[in-house]
């Protein structure tokens, strides 16, 4: 029993690091191998995993081990989602947020919403980051200084600039609460 603790312990020591680098074919190779064996990787080298792949912008390959890992029963949490949501196209983060709201998914966060937020930025698609924010305004979801930057940046550098300063008035005022 304590060797294989030592083993599990050594193996998402590893997995974290490997988040952490840039080698994403490492944390990927190294992920599988785990999950072909006995062993449940969990949702945290899950996360790791489409981390790794993210920061790469390979949302691709990341979408790929969460849906995997749901089809096999493995262990995916939000974290995980948002992790590919930071790192895919607006289209899809926009898309994957939908289904998370339609509970098809996980339970989406306020990070959730900065990193949607995000891809639309990254995207110039003000229109949708805005219609998104107001979305989740509505929606009474709790959004971070995160989510107002990634609004205001998006309007900004598309010359949207009373709506950018507006989301600025938005988050001091929510600030001030």
């Amino acid at each position: 029993m304590a060797q294989q603790f030592r083993r599990c312990a050594s193996v998402f020591k590893t997995l974290s690091k490997q988040s952490k680098s840039t080698s994403w074919q490492q944390a990927l190779v190294r992920y599988f191998d785990v999950r072909h064996g006995d062993d449940d990787p969990g949702a945290l080298e899950c996360t790791n995993v489409t981390s790794a792949c993210g920061r790469s912008r390979k949302w691709d390959l990341a979408l790929h081990v969460v849906c995997e890992a749901r089809l096999r029963r493995l262990s995916v949490d939000t974290p995980a989602y948002n992790a590919v949501l930071a790192a895919c196209d607006w289209t899809m983060a926009l898309s994957l947020l939908h289904q998370a709201q339609s509970g098809l998914l996980f339970e989406p966060s306020p990070v959730t919403f900065n990193c949607a937020l995000a891809s639309c930025k990254r995207s110039e698609k003000w229109q949708a980051a805005l219609s998104l924010f107001w979305q989740a305004e509505s929606d009474q979801v709790r959004l971070t200084q995160v989510a107002h930057s990634a609004v205001m940046s998006a309007c900004g550098s598309n010359a949207q600039w009373e709506l950018a300063i507006s989301i600025l008035g938005k988050a001091l005022c929510d600030r001030m609460q």
